[in-house]
């Protein structure tokens, strides 16, 4: 053998693992006891990360938080969407972060590399539209009137500042130069079919205006779908995609399918060069951790199945008793209420109805605050990007920790006590929220929800008349109540 070809194979050797390790800087999703990555000395720090990519992170240092949540949501997804698989997305807390299942050129390996770039594009894209960084903000090229009658406006999310810093920070190993072995043609076509799933799926969102929410007109924006939309879509590519092989076009290398009578693959599909090993068995040197004590369905006969999933080894059922308690309080029962036709109802549902009937005959949508006054103009300026933000982290950690620990819960379940211990870390989340809630003027559907009690007042318990109702409603919502109340109703000059 001579000199020149063991060289070549060493070199081709060095860039399949090169590029075999190109997930590596998914590890950023472990490092929560870093805390925000606002120093370029922690750049230097970062586990996973290779010497370009921590230049990024120095010239970058706002947005990396956002792809440390994106390498958190590809991780999340990907174990939502193989829990009932063989393999299962688990983690290890070395690298690579899945174990050298990814340092195969498999269709697991595909569907990390797919969902870890469309993470990062989403998560970068989602802080832009949030306010969150200065780099970027809305998309301001979806503009003007619609062929279908309706006003572009609102926030659009700018995909294509999120789409580009996922090329460059997720596609930098496999772009250096001389990496064009069969793994970084394998790794760059399903990082590109990764951002693809969330361009293809972009959604058209809008909010009507009109006396009494009538829909005389409409602003609309354009939305990411969510990122288990997502998800879901690369699972079925997941599913679907095709075994290649590299072939030479003129001078270009390029990835076609193994099998010549398959039809090529599009930019949306996901491909692979080997094939799966099985998973069953625990296997250090690829990887595998096995099944064994692994859950399954005993009844299914898909994969989740315990004959599929136990790989015929077998399976053990164990029996659990659960013991709820319940108890149910005198004062939760209300009596017997009479309808608007005198007659007496006792079913709960009927109570009810004649309730809800009442209240809403009592009920006024004047607020009677200055707002009311407001032009509708004066109020879509005020939610203009340029504006500083009214919901500040400071002054939303600030109400978390006065929140009355024995308030009821709302329809959400959680308890204003698990608010204001954890103030210090909903703050920063909540703060983006209430910003894209209100640059968009949606409000999350959980938000509209409220336990509705009735309180009796005095008089005939017979008569609905003498019940007042108290509208329990989330937490996090009645926070964003208090700042924008505070905003309204604030001096100005």
């Amino acid at each position: 053998m001579s000199p020149e070809y063991s060289l070549r194979s060493l070199l081709l050797i060095i860039l399949a693992t090169f590029s075999a390790n190109a997930s590596n800087w998914l590890y950023l999703a472990k490092l929560s006891s870093v805390g925000s990555i606002s120093e370029e000395e922690t750049c230097e720090k970062l586990k996973g990360l290779i010497q370009r990519q921590v230049q990024m992170c120095k010239r970058n240092l706002e947005v990396m938080d956002s792809v440390r949540r994106g390498a958190q949501l590809a991780i999340e997804e990907c174990q939502y969407q193989f829990r009932n698989r063989r393999w299962n997305c688990s983690t290890l807390d070395t690298l690579p972060v899945f174990g050298k299942v990814v340092t195969q050129g498999t269709r697991e390996a595909a569907f990390v590399y797919a969902i870890s770039s469309a993470g990062v594009a989403f998560a970068v894209t989602r802080a832009c539209s949030s306010g969150e960084l200065d780099k970027c903000g809305c998309d301001r090229t979806v503009q003007g009137g619609s062929p279908q009658g309706f006003q572009w406006s609102g926030c659009s999310d700018n995909i294509a500042y999120g789409v580009a810093f996922s090329q460059s920070f997720v596609d930098i190993r496999e772009r250096s130069k001389g990496a064009s072995s069969n793994r970084a043609l394998m790794n760059l076509h399903n990082n590109e079919a990764g951002r693809k799933a969330i361009l293809n799926n972009m959604r058209v969102e809008c909010k009507c205006h009109g006396v009494s929410g009538s829909c005389e007109f409409k602003t609309c924006w354009k939305a990411m779908p969510p990122f288990r939309k997502v998800g879901n879509v690369l699972k079925e590519k997941f599913d679907g995609a095709t075994e290649v092989e590299q072939s030479e076009v003129g001078s270009t290398k390029v990835l076609v399918p193994k099998n010549s009578q398959f039809k090529p693959h599009t930019d949306e599909d996901l491909v692979y060069l080997d094939s799966s090993p099985d998973f069953c068995d625990h296997d250090l040197k690829n990887g595998v951790l096995g099944t064994s004590g692994r859950q399954c369905n005993k009844t299914s006969k898909a994969i989740d199945g315990c004959e599929l999933m136990c790989c015929g080894r077998g399976f053990h059922t164990d029996e659990v008793e659960v013991v709820e308690s319940y108890e149910r309080r005198d004062k939760e029962n209300l009596q017997s209420l009479l309808d608007l036709r005198g007659n007496i109802v006792n079913q709960d549902e009927e109570k009810a109805e004649v309730l809800n009937t009442y209240f809403v005959s009592v009920f006024t949508s004047k607020t009677g605050g200055p707002q009311d006054n407001w032009p509708l103009e004066l109020i879509d300026n005020d939610r203009k990007l340029n504006n500083p933000s009214k919901f500040q982290e400071d002054t939303v950690s600030d109400l978390l920790k006065h929140l009355y620990p024995q308030k009821s819960l709302g329809p959400d379940g959680i308890h204003s006590r698990v608010m204001r211990e954890l103030a210090e870390e909903l703050a920063k989340p909540l703060s983006i929220i209430y910003q894209r809630s209100w640059l968009s003027g949606e409000v999350p559907d959980d938000w509209k929800l409220a336990n509705v009690t009735p309180i009796h007042k005095k008089g005939c318990k017979e008569d609905p008349g003498n019940y007042r109702h108290v509208s329990l409603t989330s937490v996090p919502g009645r926070v964003m109540e208090q700042i924008i109340l505070s905003a309204i109703t604030a001096p100005t000059g």
